[in-house]
């Protein structure tokens, strides 16, 4: 009997008890709704610079570098005061800044726009870290892997959204205009997750067990290892940046890392073949299969370590050097794709189940650094080895050193375990 049309329901219970947990599917939509502007405001700093004020694309660079920069340096100390302070008082702080930078950037010349730009980074709402640590706090441990895949993906779904609609904004308002209507929809998302006041903890909850990877030989699962729960194990449990919190931030800036570049090297690659006007239809496909590999890997029992998915998602990406049109660059695109959601999901899981729930905040802000330090670090390698080869050079060249940095965090980590 043929069941091509039908959806195993087993594929979707975990999913199921995700979305039935009380608050987490209000928290998704305004997670969603929250990080659609946010994800916008990079390509609105951009054309401004470029479009507004008339400066070359390097200085535009150095705009969306100096936002990068100022998110890496502020978000721990954003996750350290939600520890200490809760949420909401984070966020009120948060989105005064965000009203304050948002009024006064479209107004800026670029001299002062930079150094701007960098604290109004560093006092961004933290959507993402924020969002994730309150599904770590409303999430038993056997759903997390599933509801942090369903945020993964939510994510790529604001990545498709934003970005389009920041150019959107500018192109018909005008770069001044759009980055005040941008600045008021991100101050709007903010009063929503003020109103909202997502929880950072459980109480009462035991010491979060931290992921182990297992032999990559015999297999791929993460396991969980009990902590004590006596004051001794809670006063350690402060050094949470063992081996293994180490190489999942290795993997999260290699993701990213490689997620930039091969931004840089899809654009210079679509230019190459005359098609840049579908540069939007191939990162929608990449997009697309980033969602397909989130929900898959959010149905599986068992965790996979996220150097090797690093691996996995670097190596496919030096196949896109094959691509010789469009259309089979995009088909390129599919198989690297599938990994970017699930290692992304992967590192968050390892990084909040590493410290207890009163240190979360921390942890998953050093996560957002790491995030923002290897986007940051991406774009222009690939982009200065493309300038002096050419596009699929672009492409060898990040998937080597995302392979290589997986390697190395590995080896590094199995030594010193």
């Amino acid at each position: 009997m043929c069941t091509c049309g039908n959806i195993d329901p087993m594929r979707i219970a975990p999913y199921a008890r995700v979305l039935r947990v009380p608050g987490v599917r209000a928290l998704y939509w305004l997670a969603l709704a929250a990080r659609i502007p946010v994800t916008a405001a990079p390509i609105a700093l951009t054309l401004r610079v470029a479009l507004g004020l008339h400066e070359g694309f390097a200085e535009a660079g150095l705009v969306a570098a100096a936002v990068a920069l100022g998110m890496a340096c502020g978000a721990p100390l954003l996750g350290h005061l939600v520890d200490r302070r809760g949420a909401r008082t984070v966020l009120i702080i948060t989105t005064v800044s965000q009203a304050v930078f948002w009024t006064l950037a479209g107004r800026l010349p670029y001299e002062w726009l930079a150094p701007a730009a960098f604290v109004g980074g560093s006092l961004s709402v933290p959507v993402f870290s924020l969002i994730r640590q309150a599904l770590a706090a409303l999430l038993p441990e056997r759903d997390r892997q599933a509801g942090m895949s369903l945020d993964s993906m939510s994510v790529e779904l604001s990545y498709c959204i934003g970005p389009a609609l920041g150019v959107v904004a500018v192109t018909r308002l005008g770069s001044s205009a759009a980055m005040l209507a941008i600045g008021a929809a991100v101050v709007i998302a903010g009063i929503g997750l003020i109103c909202f006041d997502p929880p950072t903890s459980r109480r009462p909850e035991a010491p979060a067990a931290p992921v182990v990877a297992e032999d990559l030989l015999g297999g791929v699962a993460l396991v969980e290892r009990p902590i004590s729960a006596s004051p001794t194990a809670r006063a350690s449990s402060a050094r949470w940046l063992t081996p293994i919190a180490i190489a999942a931030l290795l993997a999260t800036s290699g993701a990213t890392l490689t997620l930039s570049g091969t931004d840089i090297a899809l654009t210079a690659s679509m230019r190459a073949f005359g098609h840049v006007g579908l540069l939007g239809l191939v990162v929608a496909a990449w997009s697309f299969a980033s969602m397909v590999g989130g929900f898959i890997y959010g149905t599986m029992s068992k965790r996979w370590d996220p150097l090797l998915l690093l691996v996995l998602l670097a190596s496919l990406t030096v196949l896109m050097v094959l691509a010789g049109s469009w259309w089979t660059l995009l088909l390129l695109t599919l198989p690297s794709g599938l990994f970017c959601a699930p290692l992304i999901s992967s590192t968050v899981e390892v990084i909040a189940g590493s410290v207890p729930p009163e240190r979360r905040g921390r942890a998953l802000g050093v996560h957002t650094s790491a995030l923002m330090l290897g986007n940051a670090a991406g774009a222009p390698l690939t982009g200065a080895v493309i300038d002096r080869a050419s596009p699929g050079v672009g492409f060898v060249a990040i998937g080597v050193l995302g392979t290589v940095l997986a390697v190395t965090a590995l080896t590094v980590r199995h030594l010193r375990s």
